[in-house]
């Protein structure tokens, strides 16, 4: 008895130290952007469409410039290139510098798809989408959630938040706009699980409210500019004084003068006080180059690599524009070509560990480590 008893505090054990999810920083660059996406690059996202994923953007991660996005946008899963992506939900240019925080669960079934369609309308109307799930079932308010659109077969340019149905008891997603939901569209929906650090709840009030912002005070957020984490709009969650909405992209920002988190809208609508937000807090993973995955549509020679690269398109596609970035995310070097790209000199870098992202005419990109001697 005592043997199966430490062999299973040895399991919890194990689960509460490994089990952990994750939140990584994407930046949006000329290397990962094709238009009105930018591919994530992450090797338990790449070659991975059933990976259990959400995000949220970010202004300021890790005290770099702030930079506003005013998109709303969703996730899709490009079996061309076996990556995930963020994708502008107008079609519009992906804004280089943009950044995201990417959540990824350590169990991915903690994140289910909802596709809307005509069986899950709600009886109000087409702009509410029921959710069927045990662990929101009879469960108000439930565990706290965070959301993602989830691109399928159309686009879906609304803004989006949870409420729950007390007299069908049932979490529904709504329409911020008030318009009719696309059928068809999906949503990628995060149930809090042991592997985040901390959940909460946070509504704005008078005290921590000022125009667009709304200062979150917790403390694992508190005095650390590098903490993660994603959110969603909940209505009513708090009762009848968090009955508000607001149609409006947010976003994270890290106020350095009050060393504290908050989050405000990019179009610059005030926050209406009472709006309430579920958070998920996680550990953040910094990608060092040694942790993005090599490519499938390009390759070089030699590697390791003391003077000259040959490079070449497994497609046989002119390789146009080639960037070196060093394992800082400095940009070291970069060459252009519209005419063709064979070969670059690496005889200047210093030796270390680099990452080529290389772009192809067709503006096909992908990333390679190269280790120079």
């Amino acid at each position: 008895m005592r043997t199966i008893f430490t062999f299973i505090l040895v399991v919890i054990f194990s689960l509460t130290t490994f089990a952990q999810d994750k939140i990584y920083v994407h930046t949006a660059t000329a290397a990962n952007i094709l238009t009105f996406i930018t591919y994530l690059d992450h090797p338990d996202l790449n070659n991975n469409p059933g990976a259990g994923v959400v995000f949220s953007h970010v202004s300021n991660p890790n005290g770099a410039p702030t930079q506003n996005n005013n998109h709303i946008d969703g996730l899709a899963y490009d079996g061309s290139v076996n990556k995930w992506a963020i994708i502008n939900e107008d079609l519009a240019t992906i804004q280089e510098g943009a950044q995201y925080f990417i959540y990824i669960a350590f169990i991915p079934s903690q994140v289910i798809t909802h596709i809307a369609s005509t069986a899950n309308e709600h009886p109000s109307g087409a702009y509410y989408s029921v959710i069927d799930d045990p662990n929101f079932n009879n469960n108000n308010p439930g565990p706290f959630a965070i959301m993602s659109n989830y691109s399928t077969v159309s686009a879906n340019n609304h803004n989006y938040g949870f409420w729950y149905d007390s007299t069908i008891e049932r979490r529904v997603i709504f329409s911020e706009d008030g318009a009719d939901i696309p059928l068809n569209t999906g949503f990628k929906i995060l149930k809090s699980t042991v592997g985040a650090i901390t959940s909460f709840t946070h509504q704005a009030t008078a005290s921590n409210t000022n125009g667009i912002t709304t200062t979150i005070n917790n403390s694992d957020l508190n005095n650390n500019p590098n903490a993660t984490f994603v959110f969603s709009h909940y209505w009513g969650v708090l009762g009848p004084s968090s009955e508000v909405s607001l149609d409006s992209k947010f976003s994270a920002w890290y106020n350095t003068t009050e060393n504290r988190w908050m989050i405000y809208s990019e179009d610059a609508s005030n926050i209406p006080l009472g709006i309430a937000f579920d958070i998920i807090v996680a550990e953040q993973e910094v990608l060092g180059v040694n942790d993005i995955s090599q490519d499938v549509r390009f390759s070089i020679y030699p590697n390791p690599a003391t003077d000259i690269v040959k490079i070449s398109s497994k497609q046989n596609q002119t390789v146009t524009d080639v960037a070196i970035y060093n394992i800082l995310g400095q940009k070291t070097v970069s060459f252009n070509n519209q005419e063709g790209l064979s070969e670059i000199s690496v005889k200047e870098l210093n030796a270390g560990v680099y990452l080529l992202n290389i772009k192809d005419i067709n503006g096909n990109i992908g990333s390679i480590k190269l280790i120079k001697k």
